[in-house]
């Protein structure tokens, strides 16, 4: 089946094409606009939006873009570790399933779970 677009201009972010032609014009046209907005930020630094999106798009390394960047990473492994912490636990309610743990482990487990968000999605174990 031919394509109704012409690869290189409109598929990667029209059409979701992932060809090696669309990529390519892709990658180009995201250099073209970032060395163009760094262009800008060197002539004018006020033009620079502070804080994580400065940091990112900007390229800005000033104290308030740098703790911005740091407090949305940090916050984004914080997160990262609950969730692996939460499924830990989940997998070891499944677990306690399927031996025997004394009824007042299973239930603390359990409370925990229940604790976290979307546990009560969980099937048939509370």
């Amino acid at each position: 089946m031919e394509a109704d677009f012409t690869h290189g201009q409109t598929g990667y972010t029209y059409h979701g094409c992932r060809c090696d032609v669309c990529q390519a014009a892709n990658t180009t046209r995201f250099r073209r606009q970032r060395d163009k907005r760094l262009a800008r930020a060197a002539q004018d630094p006020s033009l620079i939006p502070h804080g994580r999106g400065g940091y990112t798009n900007w390229g800005c390394r000033c104290e308030v873009c740098t703790k911005a960047n740091t407090d949305a990473c940090c916050a984004y492994r914080r997160a990262r570790r609950e969730r692996r912490k939460a499924d830990e636990v989940a997998e070891r309610i499944l677990d306690a399933t399927k031996t025997e743990l004394p009824p007042a482990e299973q239930e603390r487990l359990a409370s925990y779970l229940r604790d976290r968000q979307g546990a009560e999605n969980l099937p048939g174990y509370f």
